[in-house]
């Protein structure tokens, strides 16, 4: 499903995905390598998945749906061609949750050969619409 700036579909993950994803920011405004193989079940399932990424955000706000936006996970899949996605993880009382996908405007489709600038995929998307 398409992912909607202003009124996102939260995707609740399991407690273990949420502790690897929010354990993974214990530094918020950085950006670390992520394992494929701790994100989300449905985005393992990415045809092509090669790598991911994690970064949260130094500041958190609440959206519309009252969820709190914690940060950004950044997947890079291959099917002859480069294509990368952008998910925002956030927090709603003991539950974490995950929407997207969004295709960064310059690092969506890439050269597999040269990759694509981390710069291109964080902080580039719309983010939620605040409460």
């Amino acid at each position: 499903m398409a992912y909607s700036p202003h009124s996102p579909n939260w995707t609740p993950v399991t407690n273990t995905e949420a502790n690897q994803i929010t354990g993974s920011t214990y530094t918020p405004g950085f950006t670390y390598s992520y394992e494929t193989s701790s994100l989300p079940s449905p985005l393992q399932k990415l045809p092509g998945l090669k790598e991911a990424y994690v970064s949260g955000y130094c500041e958190t706000y609440k959206d519309v749906k009252d969820v709190e936006v914690r940060g950004e996970l950044a997947v890079a899949r291959h099917d002859g061609t480069g294509k990368a996605y952008v998910y925002f993880f956030a927090v709603s009382f003991s539950a974490v949750y995950f929407a997207g996908p969004y295709k960064p405007r310059d690092g969506h489709s890439y050269d597999t050969a040269s990759g694509v600038s981390i710069e291109k995929l964080f902080g580039v998307s719309p983010t939620p619409e605040k409460k």
